[in-house]
């Protein structure tokens, strides 16, 4: 499976006109919002975690459409990591740089 990235969250919420949130050690909720920033509400001083190592620890993200005004709100989408994986390499366009160890000739 793919390494996915806090780089490729923000491309996918950019992207794809979404939201994206998952969970974190805390108990509390990291939220990506469709411009890419990345906050976690509730939180009243510098963190004590890195949200690059709880992202690698998140099992479960929910995806949900922004609209227009004028738009019916679509239902917000539970991946698991593995779809999520799947989804969020497929719009970053990469591989994860992924290559074995071996000289090429």
């Amino acid at each position: 499976m793919a390494l996915v990235t806090l780089n490729d969250v923000r491309k996918l919420a950019i992207k794809g006109r979404q939201r994206i949130q998952f969970p974190i050690s805390t108990g509390q909720t990291c939220l990506i919002s469709e411009t890419g920033i990345a906050r976690v509400p509730g939180l009243d001083g510098p963190p004590k975690f890195n949200l690059e190592e709880e992202l690698k620890s998140a099992v479960e993200f929910t995806l949900e459409q922004v609209v227009g005004p004028k738009e019916k709100p679509a239902k917000p989408v539970r991946l698991s990591r593995h779809d999520f994986a799947a989804k969020a390499v497929a719009i970053s366009g990469g591989g994860g740089g992924a290559h074995d160890d071996h000289d090429d000739e």
